[in-house]
């Protein structure tokens, strides 16, 4: 809890399903490349980390896909490789079909069947030697995955409008980020902190409804909202942002965190939980994410927000006996507050509430988690509704699964 820890059916020509199709997992046709556009934007090592490959593996894929024509862009020291748009919705579409299993040659036969005759055929030079063509997967265990919900909304019809900085208007634009937002979130993070650096509202809503027409509320949130606010803090430490486009930015995922919150239909009968930020903390997006993900996995959150305070929150706890009290703590100097509250709770007689914590600073020190008498959640939001899904399994009963969960 607390900051960045806890805390597609697309048109003609885009990703139209990620469910059923020519390929299990793979959009249903593949992208229409001459909507996207041509001009050079991201270089050799942008593309490998985005599709998660290596530059051998790329290299590869470019000699079988001759649609791939990354232009070179030489300098007195270097040649670097740039690549368009269109380069990128061919290697993403390309690189799904790869992991769901199907060949290299299949897979490229089909994606350059549905292209016209009339595109642009990639440089030859490729590296010696043998190598693997299929992408790497990480050895690291991955966060439970939170999926299966419908998405909340649909995407907007109509014009966008941008700034001068602003998300990208044209046809060509918006039908990369329908393909982006049905593959990879990171592709459409750019997008996002651009609309937010101009200001652009109508922009940004366009982004995050295109988002959710293939992507969980989860999803977006991890992956979307939270590494943007991360990358727009970047700029503002760097002066390249002002902390009143900071604010925007922060308000827009407030307001959109509350709006799902509120018109979250809650089960009865499920264990109730009162969560917030520890006293004097006010960094409230992290606890405010995941009390829309527990509402969201079928619990009665009660969320009390930024800086609750000790006496108060005790009083509370020690009338209502929740099932679990949840607090975050950004800082060390908050952290003594929530070990005094843990220790008032377990004084409680029986049925005592469970006193559970996160939050920016455990994640950077885990020996401060050795001070809280409590349960940790965990270093994110996703793990923590993991935990505390099974941590309540028995207070849970029968209470059905909430949207989204498995």
């Amino acid at each position: 809890m607390g900051g960045d820890s806890w805390d597609g059916r697309g048109h003609q020509g885009a990703a139209r399903t990620m469910d059923t199709g020519v390929f299990p997992g793979v959009a249903n046709f593949p992208p229409n490349l001459d909507l996207l556009s041509t001009t050079p934007a991201h270089d050799l090592g942008a593309v490998t980390h985005l599709l998660g490959v290596r530059p051998v593996v790329l290299w590869q894929w470019e000699q079988q896909l001759k649609t791939i024509a990354p232009s070179l862009l030489t300098t007195a020291a270097t040649t670097r490789r740039i690549y368009a748009d269109r380069d990128l919705g061919a290697l993403l579409w390309l690189r799904d079909a790869l992991m769901s299993g199907v060949s290299l040659t299949g897979a490229t036969a089909t994606l350059l069947g549905a292209q016209s005759p009339s595109q642009p055929t990639a440089q030859t030079f490729a590296p010696t030697g043998q190598f693997q063509t299929q992408p790497f997967r990480s050895a690291t265990p991955s966060a439970p995955m939170l999926q299966g919900s419908p998405p909340l909304s649909r995407p907007l019809g109509g014009a966008v409008g941008s700034g001068p900085a602003g998300a990208p208007s044209s046809a060509g634009a918006w039908s990369m980020l329908r393909i982006a937002s049905a593959q990879d979130l990171q592709l459409v993070t750019p997008l996002l902190v651009r609309a937010f650096g101009a200001f652009d509202q109508q922009g940004v809503h366009r982004i995050v409804q295109e988002t959710l027409s293939g992507h969980t509320v989860e999803d977006v949130c991890l992956n979307l909202f939270q590494p943007a606010l991360l990358r727009i803090g970047e700029l503002w430490s760097r002066g390249q942002m002002t902390a009143a486009g900071e604010h925007f930015a922060s308000n827009y995922v407030k307001g959109y965190l509350f709006s799902v919150f509120h018109t979250m239909e809650e089960q009865g009968a499920a264990p109730l939980i009162l969560m917030g930020c520890g006293p004097h903390e006010t960094h409230e997006l992290g606890s405010l994410m995941l009390a829309v993900f527990w509402r969201r996995a079928g619990l009665r959150v009660r969320y009390l927000g930024a800086d609750v305070q000790e006496g108060d929150l005790i009083e509370e706890a020690q009338a209502r006996r929740p099932a679990l009290v949840a607090l975050s703590a950004m800082t060390a100097t908050r952290v003594r507050a929530l070990t005094r509250i843990a220790k008032a709770i377990n004084r409680f007689p029986p049925p005592r509430p469970i006193f559970a914590f996160g939050g920016a600073v455990f994640v950077r020190n885990s020996k401060m988690q050795q001070r809280v008498p409590g349960v940790y959640l965990g270093d994110d939001a996703a793990t923590a509704t993991w935990h505390v899904r099974r941590l309540l399994d028995g207070a849970a009963g029968d209470a059905p699964n909430g949207a989204g969960y498995s």
